[in-house]
């Protein structure tokens, strides 16, 4: 059971939307599907402005979308970071640093306000289907979460998603300008996992992408 410390997996959707998928203090993109199965990953983090160790609240006036390793950073200090970008907007802190948006950043800002919240279970799963494939490339992790436990645990996010989609009859990532045009084969296999119908499914699904993944690694690390 969640903590009351904790935001919802709602709350957290609706934070991912909000702020178009992007890291408030960063700015980094956090919608997995355009970077493929590279290594070079992160996953967004619900993260409290006023922690709760200060007396904040999870509430979503409290919340913000920011990227997992940022979060890790920030923890519980008081002075939070600047804001650099804000519901899917350069903020005027950007600008001191910066004189003009890049056309790429600016690109996907504009193509990341058709995200709906049940993207945001969509790309849990593809997170959970990257750690397996990261653990069967290095063998790092528990001995209970393995490449199968993050199979189950990704196709209970796709059923999840699945149900939401179908309900509220949300129109295909591709249909919204949301999956990559003349998509690569590694992100042809994560666009694939939306028709996963078991675990196995999902499982086979990063053995098929564990030799890209391995060649993306050997580039960035050597």
């Amino acid at each position: 059971m969640a903590r009351a410390s904790n935001f919802t997996d709602a709350q957290k959707a609706h934070l991912y939307v909000l702020h178009r998928a992007t890291c408030v203090y960063s700015g980094r993109k956090l919608w997995i599907m355009d970077g493929g199965a590279s290594p070079d990953f992160t996953i967004d983090w619900a993260d409290h402005i006023k922690p709760v160790a200060k007396g904040g609240t999870s509430t979503l006036d409290n919340g913000v979308c920011a990227s997992w390793d940022i979060n890790m950073k920030k923890k519980d200090k008081i002075d939070v970071p600047d804001f650099l970008f804000f519901e899917g907007q350069p903020t005027s802190k950007y600008y001191e640093a910066n004189t003009t948006l890049p056309d790429a950043i600016a690109h996907d800002l504009k193509r990341l306000r058709c995200l709906h919240h049940s993207d945001w279970y969509f790309n849990r799963a593809l997170f959970r289907i990257l750690l397996g494939v990261n653990y069967l490339h290095n063998g790092v992790g528990t001995r209970t979460r393995d490449d199968r436990y993050y199979a189950a645990a990704a196709f209970k996010v796709i059923s999840k998603w699945r149900k939401i989609v179908l309900k509220e009859k949300v129109a295909p990532l591709e249909e919204r300008g949301l999956a990559p045009t003349g998509p690569s084969r590694d992100q042809l296999l994560l666009l694939n996992v939306r028709e996963a119908q078991s675990t196995n499914d999902i499982r086979c699904s990063m053995d098929e992408l564990l030799p890209i993944y391995s060649v993306y690694w050997r580039e960035l690390y050597g």
